[in-house]
């Protein structure tokens, strides 16, 4: 997880400082955001199944990856997984009203927990 916090730093210190294109901006986001989701589905696959939602809790929490839609969806399946649906809407609701996240963002977060609760059984949504 140190490792993880270095490179959001190094983000936040170096590459949001230097005259860099949105695009680039954009692929180390994403990249820092894997991180953390391929090290949660790390401990997960070890079924240290706490430790997973402690990353995942902790990737929300991290300034970079905070912000990227593709965290709060895959955090949010994964309690699907789990057959935790209460945390899986949890999440959600906290990826749509996370004020970093733009509109744009939150679109796919509520076209996931929509498909979440039609699964469910709530077909009139």
């Amino acid at each position: 997880m140190e490792e993880i916090m270095d490179w959001t730093d190094n983000f936040t210190e170096n590459l949001m400082s230097e005259p860099t294109t949105s695009q680039s901006r954009t692929i180390a986001v994403e990249r820092i955001t894997q991180l953390w989701i391929e090290y949660a589905l790390m401990e997960s696959s070890l079924r240290q199944f706490k430790k997973a939602q402690q990353v995942f809790d902790s990737a929300l929490a991290d300034p970079i990856a905070g912000k990227c839609k593709l965290l709060y969806i895959e955090y949010a399946s994964y309690c699907k997984d789990r057959g935790k649906l209460a945390n899986a809407q949890k999440v959600y609701v906290k990826g749509v009203t996370t004020p970093e996240l733009a509109v744009e963002t939150t679109d796919g977060i509520w076209l996931s927990f929509l498909q979440l609760m039609r699964s469910q059984g709530n077909r009139n949504l």
